[in-house]
């Protein structure tokens, strides 16, 4: 599994590891819920969907700060609970790819290095779990 990009995006259902520096108090494995916000204590609710891990960090270091000043944050992905999509068929590298946000068949295609000389870029099947 991969990756789609170095601009992975954070989504629900993925597990994070968020800690304050020399603070095991303030250490915690999160779980992305369903809104998209992951709670962390001092600090309540952050919105880490659509977010990268940079990105989260700094948003947590940045309310954090009131708190415990001068203390750098680090956050980790455990687990990715993202969705993912499935490319089979006559593509350069079948298999799953996560899903960091939104994409289209071409991008999925794309992330799967492309179809094949022997594939037809006119039959393509589309199975959608809602």
């Amino acid at each position: 599994m991969q990756a789609a990009s170095s601009q992975f995006c954070l989504g629900p259902e993925d597990v994070l590891e968020i800690s304050v520096w020399k603070n095991e108090a303030l250490t915690r494995q999160v779980v992305v819920r369903p809104d998209g916000k992951v709670s962390f204590p001092l600090i309540g609710d952050v919105q880490a969907q659509g977010r990268t891990v940079e990105e989260l960090c700094q948003a947590t270091e940045d309310k954090i700060k009131a708190f415990v000043p001068d203390a750098p944050v680090s956050v980790m992905v455990v687990l990715v609970g993202s969705p993912k999509v499935y490319v089979v068929g006559k593509v350069a590298k079948p298999g799953v790819y996560i899903m960091g946000k939104p994409l289209r068949v071409m991008q999925a295609l794309a992330m799967a290095g492309g179809i094949t000389p022997f594939s037809e870029d006119d039959d393509i099947l589309i199975i959608r779990d809602v």
